[in-house]
């Protein structure tokens, strides 16, 4: 916590960045886990159905929660059906897509937030230097997670769980 306090005003908008990024990536996470599709043998089932045999999909296609009214619509037959069709996925697709925008702005703006956290970081070390009356004393400037590390003797160690993620999602058969 010496640490956040240390780095200055700025950690508390970093910190809202995070915990909203950790929030919508669970949230992700939960979803995209809840949906088992596609099948191993999705490839023969679409061949199939271009032929005329959907019994297969739509199979396939109910056992995932979320195209459930997908497959009802596709098993009706009705002039309105391409165009029922297209926006059955659509509304899929928006339901998958949801927050991503969000993630996206976050992910630009959040090394933003850092560089201006470092550069204000600098700017009062600069101003240190300058109102210093009598010589400079390093300890003064080395602000942030660079003092703790200076007093241990290591280097400072940030982690995030950017690698990790991966790791965690279960694998689509």
């Amino acid at each position: 916590m010496n640490i956040f306090l240390m780095g200055g005003w700025m950690m508390w908008p970093l910190a809202l960045v995070s915990v909203t990024v950790t929030a919508v990536m669970a949230e992700r996470i939960l979803l995209f886990s809840s949906c088992p599709f596609p099948p191993k043998d999705f490839t023969e089932c679409l061949e199939r159905a271009v032929e005329g045999d959907t019994a297969r999909l739509l199979e396939a296609l109910r056992k995932v929660p979320m195209l459930r009214r997908f497959a009802d619509v596709m098993e009706r037959t009705h002039p309105g059906r391409e165009a029922a069709l297209r926006i059955e996925g659509e509304t899929v697709i928006k339901k998958l897509e949801k927050h991503l925008s969000l993630l996206s702005i976050l992910a630009r703006l959040a090394p933003l937030m850092g560089l201006l956290g470092t550069v204000l970081g600098m700017i009062s070390a600069f101003s240190e230097i300058a109102n210093a009356q009598a010589g400079v004393n390093m300890n003064q400037l080395a602000g942030g997670d660079m003092a703790g590390a200076h007093h241990h003797g290591r280097r400072p160690v940030h982690r995030h769980p950017g690698p990790v993620l991966p790791a965690l999602l279960p694998e689509q058969n």
